[in-house]
């Protein structure tokens, strides 16, 4: 402040000289003392000047929360916000504080981190940020947030806004919705985030379901390999043994064979060497019975072979004119059936007369022509069938022994 002095206080020039040479002012130096240099901070040249009254009152006025409200609650409320400067990484608050104000984003940018990891960034001015301290007492911050650039603030303290909402209850409608537009941008990022993970959940889903059939399909093949791998084995392996045990056996098999051939010869030829001439009895009656069977099998296997027999009884009668044939009972009505054939077959026989015998057995028969008289039996051919085994044994003995036994007759 200068200071007006009287001029009875003004020195004079002598006084002023006499000073001078007393102080010997030249022993000073430079009596023009320099001021010091005002530093200014390098944050204070970047950090923007703060919001006018008029600007906190127009940018709180088209926020959710002052939005419709009456100018004096808006006005209350710009008198409580607080504007607050961060830098770049500077902390809003963390995740599980205690929240007791809302912000409001001026200008900047904001990261929301949860465990450690960055979520979201939000810049957008007028963006809301920690609502939920105004309406819960003592709420836990549910993520952090830090600035990613120099960011400004707005904000509002939970005591603050609680006065204002007593005095105007409209207030806490802007609250309101705040919350409301808060819980539809969550839904909107819930649907997107899920219809994300849908998406990856369904690709992730498709490409294990293609590698699995790929999976599936070499197994399948491998499997099936191995199963070709293990069946060509086991039918070489098979083969092999079944060759060696069918050759085993056929060696086994032939020489028991060639033995119980051997032995069978032995036998017979024992057997034939034993003979005698004290069983050619019994040898001949077997013989007759042997063939009294066959003649009987065949009559009875054969019915129709008295036909046979008729026509050879027809060849011994000289004079067929007229003929009666004796039958057993079962062998005429058999003939019957061959009568006609019979009269064809024999052009001079005129007629053919059938009776029945009943002494004569089943291929027995009599033809009597007036003049002649056949008598056909099967001891007739038992006998003859006799006569040529005997025929065929004496031959054999003669073979045997080189000599001929003498002759057995009847």
């Amino acid at each position: 402040m200068a200071r007006i002095l009287r001029e009875d206080q003004i020195p004079k020039s002598d006084d002023i000289d006499s000073i001078g040479t007393i102080l010997n002012l030249e022993d000073f130096g430079d009596p023009v003392v320099p001021l010091p240099e005002t530093v200014i901070p390098e944050t204070d040249l970047d950090q923007p000047l703060e919001l006018s009254p008029e600007e906190k009152f127009d940018f709180l006025e088209h926020t959710d929360l002052c939005r419709d409200l009456p100018v004096g609650v808006v006005t209350a409320i710009c008198n409580v916000a607080e504007e607050v400067h961060y830098q770049t990484d500077d902390m809003l608050f963390s995740e599980g504080d205690v929240g007791d104000s809302l912000y409001f984003l001026v200008d900047g940018e904001i990261q929301i981190l949860k465990d450690d990891v960055t979520v979201f960034t939000m810049n957008q001015p007028r963006t809301c940020i920690g609502e939920m301290a105004l309406i819960e007492e003592n709420a836990s911050r549910s993520a952090t947030i830090k600035a990613s650039t120099s960011t400004r603030m707005l904000k509002i303290s939970r005591g603050n806004f609680l006065e204002i909402a007593q005095q105007n209850f409209q207030a806490v409608e802007g609250l309101f919705r705040i919350l409301n537009a808060k819980l539809e941008e969550n839904l909107k990022q819930a649907k997107e985030k899920a219809e994300e993970e849908l998406q990856y959940a369904q690709a992730e889903a498709d490409n294990i379901l293609t590698t699995a059939r790929s999976e599936a399909d070499r197994i399948i093949q491998e499997a099936q390999a191995q199963i070709e791998h293990n069946l060509q084995t086991a039918i070489e392996e098979g083969l092999a043994q079944g060759l060696e045990e069918s050759r085993s056996s056929i060696v086994e098999q032939t020489s028991l064979l060639s033995q119980t051939l051997q032995n069978m010869i032995n036998e017979i030829t024992e057997f034939r060497s034993g003979l005698t001439e004290k069983f050619e009895e019994e040898l001949l009656e077997f013989v007759i019975v042997t063939s009294t069977k066959i003649v009987g099998l065949e009559l009875s296997v054969s019915p129709d072979i008295i036909v046979d027999i008729v026509k050879n009884g027809l060849k011994m009668m000289e004079d067929k004119s007229q003929i009666l044939i004796f039958l057993n009972s079962e062998d005429l009505d058999r003939v019957k059936t061959f009568r006609s054939d019979l009269l064809a077959q024999y052009e001079e026989t005129q007629q053919i007369q059938l009776s029945v015998d009943d002494n004569l057995g089943l291929g027995e028969l009599r033809i009597d022509n007036g003049s002649n008289l056949v008598d056909i039996t099967w001891q007739t051919k038992v006998s003859n069938a006799v006569e040529n085994i005997w025929q065929i044994y004496n031959s054999q003995k003669i073979d045997l022994n080189g000599t001929k036994d003498a002759t057995v007759t009847d």
